[in-house]
């Protein structure tokens, strides 16, 4: 049974496709210039500390000689934190090593904790709080509460640059989440 197991998994290794770069990203060591606009709105959270909330965004274009024109794959990153601290700023280094190696990135701020985000808890979600919470923070519903917000902010910057794709040349079958 092993050795059949073994011979299986071979052979579907060998008939699947790798993936490789595409062919407008670098595949060499030789980086492109790097394009920072800083703090575009890709919408409003609410919040209740700050009202609503402007969701904030930096994006990381490759620029510089020999830089194809066709639409490029993206990343957008959400920072760690715990969703009690932290920034956009905190991705800007990967960011912008993706960028010098022609990937169009973004670092998004998201709802956290400390605004007291306006969301609604799903009830499944308050049956069992602990199964979407690290060990150490259970019974948070505030911190259940800052999770759903950044779930849902995530998908309003995903919505926003899909919707953008053609100014922000990014090619909407290759657009990843980290």
């Amino acid at each position: 049974r092993v050795f059949r197991l073994f011979v299986l998994c071979v052979g579907v290794g060998w008939s699947a496709k790798p993936w490789t770069l595409p062919s407008y990203a670098s595949a060499t060591d030789t980086p492109y210039s790097v394009r920072i606009d800083s703090g575009i709105v890709y919408g409003l959270g609410a919040t209740e500390v700050h009202g609503d909330k402007p969701l904030l965004m930096d994006a990381y274009h490759p620029v510089g000689p020999g830089m194809s024109t066709s639409a490029k794959a993206a990343i957008i990153f959400m920072h760690p934190g715990s969703f009690k601290k932290g920034d956009r700023s905190r991705m800007a280094d990967h960011c912008e090593h993706l960028a010098r190696r022609g990937v169009v990135a973004f670092s998004i701020d998201y709802r956290m904790e400390p605004d007291s985000p306006m969301v609604e808890i799903p009830a499944w979600q308050l049956l069992d709080p602990q199964s979407m919470l690290p060990p150490s923070k259970h019974g948070s519903e505030t911190l259940l509460r800052a999770a759903n917000a950044a779930f849902i902010d995530t998908k309003a910057a995903l919505r926003y640059v899909h919707a953008r794709a053609a100014e922000l040349g990014v090619d909407t079958s290759n657009i990843f989440l980290g």
